[in-house]
């Protein structure tokens, strides 16, 4: 499934769908997918959209943590707050989260 979304790709939802069904077996492609999506979430710059976000960010950082790369997530999430600095309610969801 993983092969055939990346030849011809597939909507967002599919996406998640497929990402969630391979987090165990493929992590590192999961959380690929995530981080595209994450990207794609906060660029609605709502607040419900940064909720979500953070979700997934929760998630990615699980499957990091499994994964033995902590210090990768944590330059992950400077990266995001470098890049997104000047939207303040995503910014202070990220700071909260733990």
């Amino acid at each position: 499934a993983l092969r055939e979304a990346n030849a011809g790709g597939c909507n967002n939802y599919l996406w998640l769908d497929l990402a969630k069904a391979i987090e165990e077996l493929h992590p590192e492609e999961s959380i690929r997918i995530y981080k595209v999506h994450i990207e794609a979430i906060v660029a609605q710059t709502k607040n419900s959209a940064y909720e979500e976000a953070v979700r997934y960010i929760v998630k990615v950082r699980k499957l990091m943590s499994k994964l033995k790369e902590k210090p990768k997530f944590e330059q992950y999430l400077n990266s995001l707050k470098t890049t997104h600095k000047r939207k303040r309610n995503f910014m202070a969801l990220l700071d909260k989260m733990k």
